[in-house]
């Protein structure tokens, strides 16, 4: 039995990868306090999530770093629970989790060696964009990578002339704080450092409430 419970929680965690478009640090470095968890929380909810209580789920072997800088705070009564539990419990409208299938992702070239890459295009339907600056032409990208524009460096002719792209809200489809991500749908080889990538989900820039960045 405990043998099917691991395929199935091991089937189960693959969503991690497979079924969400935004991540949250650098990609590499792990979460490793009460705040980062906060702060993930804050921009999950910034441009729209359910109005029920999140389920986080961390990898088992980060949560003694977390919960150690979590007991450096001087927070008497949660910190009795955590020294106690040693687990985070529930807080901040979320439950929180631990298992040791979460998957670890392998990025493509670009992830692993930190390019910086230029966007050229959007294809009209919004499902792939082109990019250009890739140092090299083989495993580019990898299916599941995730691309994150800055929304510092990107012209966006929908912002009544400003500069920048952000996630619009759920509701309302007004501005977020939230960069622009994108998950990559199938693995993509650069020519001469320019790709093209499929991505998910499809940026929609035009007017209607289709509309999601702006």
């Amino acid at each position: 039995i405990s043998e099917y419970g691991t395929e199935v929680g091991s089937d189960v965690a693959t969503v991690a990868e497979t079924s969400t478009y935004r991540a949250f640090g650098d990609g590499s470095t792990a979460i490793n306090s009460i705040k980062q968890i906060s702060q993930m929380l804050a921009d999950l909810r910034n441009y729209g999530s359910g109005n029920t209580k999140a389920t986080v789920i961390l990898p088992d072997v980060k949560m003694p770093s977390i919960i150690d800088n979590g007991l450096n705070q001087f927070v008497t009564s949660r910190n009795d629970e955590f020294a106690n539990g040693w687990e985070l419990g529930s807080w901040n409208n979320a439950d929180f989790y631990t298992s040791n299938l979460l998957p670890t992702h392998q990025s493509g070239t670009v992830g692993t060696l930190l390019d910086t890459l230029t966007v050229d295009s959007i294809s009209g339907d919004g499902t792939q964009i082109t990019l250009s600056g890739a140092t090299s032409d083989v495993n580019t990208f990898l299916e599941n990578d995730i691309i994150t524009i800055d929304p510092d460096k990107i012209y966006s002719n929908t912002t009544k002339g400003g500069a920048g792209a952000k996630f619009l809200t759920w509701v309302g489809h007004k501005p977020s704080s939230q960069s622009v991500q994108v998950r990559v749908t199938a693995d993509a080889n650069a020519s001469g450092g320019v790709v093209t990538v499929n991505i998910f989900p499809a940026l929609v820039p035009y007017l209607g409430y289709n509309k999601h960045i702006c």
